[in-house]
């Protein structure tokens, strides 16, 4: 199901009229929910935070974050309740470079408090930059990574292209080669043979575990 179909599922089942819905998401006329529970219409980032408020779930829910299929996105809402003594102040790295499997870290712009079991080496969190991967993971949107050289199937992933740029994508695995791809679909597919792999180099550093929001 589809975010636009999952709008008009809750509001079907919460009662509300399309009047109602868009009153309180801000909209002047019932035929802007029309259009946007057919899909016609693209919704903001705001306007989904609105539309979340007002049906009662999270923007995550109706992007398909907290669904068990959408790419190995797991743990995309942290449990607070674990936010006491046993946090941990994970660093936030602003971008990184390579040329080593393991990360030289550029830069260290802000921390984020997290549960103690990511309080280890193999845990890092990075700055998104760019909007390849809206509207699920967003500009400035900090994802928390764990560190390992090989991924499943459809991992969402952090990757390092050309030896010394880390992207975010998700990734598909082929007898052939990888192909990375963004969840936005005006970037295009980019596709490397296993040979490229080794050329280039192209290798994985991690794979995404956990999202958060813009800080």
């Amino acid at each position: 199901m589809d975010m636009y179909a999952k709008i008009k599922a809750l509001r079907l089942k919460k009662g509300i009229s399309q009047d109602e819905l868009a009153e309180k998401v801000g909209y002047t006329h019932r035929s802007s929910i029309g259009k946007v529970e057919s899909g016609l219409v693209d919704i903001s980032q705001s306007k989904i935070q609105a539309f979340a408020n007002a049906l009662g779930t999270t923007p995550q829910y109706l992007m398909g974050f907290e669904e068990d299929n959408i790419h190995s996105l797991t743990g995309l809402e942290l449990d607070t309740s674990t936010l006491d003594e046993s946090t941990y102040k994970l660093p936030v790295i602003g971008y990184v470079r390579g040329g080593e499997p393991n990360l030289a870290l550029q830069e260290i712009i802000d921390t984020i408090d997290v549960p103690k079991k990511y309080a280890n080496k193999d845990y890092f969190a990075l700055k998104i930059k760019g909007d390849s991967m809206s509207p699920r993971i967003l500009e400035n949107d900090v994802v928390i990574v764990q560190k390992m050289p090989n991924c499943n199937d459809n991992d969402v992933c952090i990757v390092m292209v050309n030896g010394n740029e880390a992207t975010c994508k998700q990734v598909k695995i082929s007898d052939t080669g990888i192909t990375l791809l963004s969840f936005n679909p005006s970037y295009a597919p980019m596709y490397y043979s296993n040979k490229e792999i080794e050329e280039l180099p192209i290798y994985i550093l991690g794979k995404v575990v956990e999202l958060r929001g813009v800080i």
